[in-house]
């Protein structure tokens, strides 16, 4: 197995046990998302610095920038891969209680608009679909995008596009780091 996989599994298992602890000991509320997000992104950001240095130390390919690039993103690929699985499981079998209670914000949210006549009728203002319809059918119209958005499906393909997009940035910036900085 290439080096980069290699890398890409022990870091993302490494998130993986991040998350679970959090879970475990009860970090796992709205309030606490931005540091898995941030950590996330940083463990990603990591396993590419790490498998490409290790890759580069192999000299096994031809060295040229292109190819850095694309073993950072075979590193960075594999990674998010994982983790965009780990999700999809975690929000759908682990914890859906999380999904449950930000849909139930939302709702109440919603519901506080349709309940505050100032709000309802700037609501109605704004969106000209929402002017002939009652309150009950503004509520049902308001809770399918929460109910969309806090999917384990949709969570699992938003992330995976923004860790594959994110990891194309990283893996040509440490590429060019590494370029110029470290391998001379």
């Amino acid at each position: 197995m290439k080096v980069t996989f290699k890398i890409a599994i022990i870091f993302a298992v490494t998130w993986i046990a991040l998350k679970m602890t959090g879970f475990l000991i009860g970090w796992n509320v709205p309030s606490n998302t931005p540091f898995f997000v941030l950590s996330n992104m940083f463990v990603l950001l990591a396993a590419i610095s790490v498998g490409l240095y290790l890759q580069k130390r192999k000299k096994v390919e031809d060295d040229t920038i292109l190819n850095d690039v694309k073993n950072g993103m075979a590193t960075g690929v594999v990674y998010s891969m994982i983790i965009s699985a780990f999700l999809y499981f975690y929000y759908e079998k682990i914890d859906p209680d999380y999904n449950r209670k930000m849909i139930a914000e939302r709702e109440a949210y919603f519901q506080s608009i349709v309940d505050d006549p100032v709000q309802l009728k700037q609501v109605k203002e704004n969106n000209k679909d929402l002017e002939i319809m009652t309150k009950e059918e503004m509520l049902q119209e308001f809770r399918k995008t929460p109910q969309m958005l806090f999917s384990g499906g949709f969570i699992m393909t938003y992330g995976i596009l923004s860790m594959i997009m994110l990891s194309t940035f990283y893996s040509i910036v440490v590429a060019i780091i590494y370029r110029k900085v470290l391998f001379r």
